[in-house]
This record gives C-alpha cells, sequence and structure tokens, in this order.
C-alpha cells in the first residue's frame, strides 16, 4: 500500500474511533483477476462478486466493451467532453486484464465511419493488436464516471429509492499510467454541474510503465456527493480498482 494511502487509512480509522455513531460501508470494484473480462466488487472486504453488466457490445479473447457497470452502491458510466455529470455524450468503457478503460469515438471508428475494432472482434486480422490502441485506456477528452446508486440494482427494479441523506464519502482509483500529466477528480452532488470537490494528482516524475499508483480523495465535511468523474490532462490511464466509501450498505439483486 502506498504510503500516503496507508497514512490516509490511518486518519479514518482515528475519525471513526472518535465519531462511533458514523457508520461507513466500503466497495471495491475491479477487473477479475481470473478471467479479465468480467467487472467484480466485494463490499467491506468480503469476497469478489460479479458486478452487472449493462449491454455488451462486443469484444474479443483481450477486452470487452460494455455501456455501464453496476453493482449495490454504484452504477459506471463512460463519457466523452464532459463538463459535468448533466451534460455528456455516452461511450463505452472496456473492460481488460489491464483494467478499465474508455472507447471514444475516435478510437471505434475511422475516417469514414468504419469500426476499427470490429476485425479485432470477429479475429479477421491477427497482425494488429489484440486491443486497438487507446481502447483500454481513459485519454484526455474522456471520462469514467462512477454514480453512487442507493436505489435500483442493475436490472433497473426500484427496490430502495432515493434518499437525500445517501451518497459517497470519499473515492479513490488505482492505475497505471503511460505519460507525465495529470489525473482529475471531480466530486458532484445533485445541486448542479458545479463540483464540491476537484483534485489533481500529477504523475510522479520517473514513474514507469505498469507502476500502480493511487489516487483518493474526502467529501468536504459534512457533504455527500452523488458522482465522481475521472479525467486526464496529457496522459492516459488504465483504472485497475476503484475504491467508494459509502454512508450506507446498498442493495443488489434486491437483497441484503
Amino acid at each position: 500500500m502506498p504510503r500516503r494511502r496507508a497514512e490516509r487509512q490511518q486518519e479514518k480509522e482515528e475519525f471513526l474511533q472518535q465519531n462511533p455513531e458514523l457508520i461507513t460501508f466500503t466497495t471495491r470494484i475491479e477487473v477479475d483477476a481470473d478471467g479479465g473480462e468480467d467487472a467484480v466488487f466485494s463490499q467491506d472486504g468480503g469476497p469478489f462478486e460479479e458486478a452487472g453488466i449493462d449491454d455488451f457490445e462486443g469484444g474479443n479473447d483481450s477486452f470487452i466493451l460494455v455501456d455501464g457497470i453496476f453493482g449495490p452502491t454504484f452504477e459506471i458510466r463512460a463519457f466523452e467532453d464532459v463538463p459535468g455529470p448533466f451534460l455528456f455524450q455516452p461511450n463505452l468503457i472496456s473492460i481488460s486484464e489491464n483494467g478499465f478503460g474508455v472507447a471514444g469515438e475516435d478510437e471505434l471508428f475511422g475516417g469514414e465511419d468504419e469500426l476499427m475494432v470490429e476485425p479485432m472482434m470477429l479475429g479477421e486480422d491477427e497482425d494488429e493488436d489484440p486491443i486497438p490502441p487507446g481502447v483500454d485506456t481513459v485519454d484526455e477528452g474522456e471520462v469514467f464516471s462512477v454514480e453512487v446508486d442507493n436505489g435500483e440494482d442493475f436490472g433497473g427494479e426500484d427496490f430502495g429509492g432515493e434518499d437525500d441523506d445517501e451518497g459517497g464519502l470519499s473515492f479513490g482509483i488505482d492505475f497505471t499510467t503511460s505519460g507525465r500529466g495529470s489525473v482529475v477528480i471531480e466530486l458532484f452532488d445533485d445541486d448542479g454541474p458545479v463540483p464540491i470537490l476537484t483534485e489533481t494528482f500529477n504523475i510522479p516524475f520517473g514513474t514507469q510503465p505498469g507502476t500502480v499508483l493511487n489516487f483518493e480523495v474526502d467529501t468536504p465535511d459534512g457533504e455527500l456527493f452523488q458522482y465522481a468523474d475521472v479525467s486526464t490532462n496529457g496522459t492516459s490511464i488504465s483504472i485497475v480498482g476503484v475504491d467508494l466509501e459509502t454512508n450506507f450498505p446498498g442493495d443488489f439483486f434486491g437483497t441484503e
């Protein structure tokens, strides 16, 4: 565990000891280490379970493309050129052994709207990389967005409804990078497109490809977030893990 992450965990544990009435729940989201093409989640350190997938859009033995990923407490979407969570152009999410990425239009389509990944999906072009360039990363102009979901299971059936007192407390990602730019996390509530928190992580000089970095933020005191948006400036990242802390446990398939 990186030093700063360990320090933050110790700070949280000390805070909870001083405030025993505050109950929090943690959710970890990753790519399945066994298959590399499934999203899985774990709650409060428990066993990993398979997350829900919204609309499989294709793939091959190395990656898949989906419209969304769902589980208790979270719903993941991808957007392009998004100033906030209320104006967006939807994109696909890629799931591969490299982690989660965003497949933008320029990565999926050629100059004449030729689907660039189609030969990969059909196994027709063995000379190309199994994952087209940029499909398995979050690049500049793309947004990986996690919504705190406290009312629906992955099939859309309403079990809990919305509660203004339920939301996110902290959000973090583990990621690898291929450049020297920065990563931005913005937290939003339901009141509008202006973030309640924006923090930037500058990639340290000398970071080697494949090195796993961590970037975690907490909400301002007394506030809850409903959306966490991850974007980049001057670099590309693959998200290998997501950590979400909420003040409610969430349901999956309508069960406790």
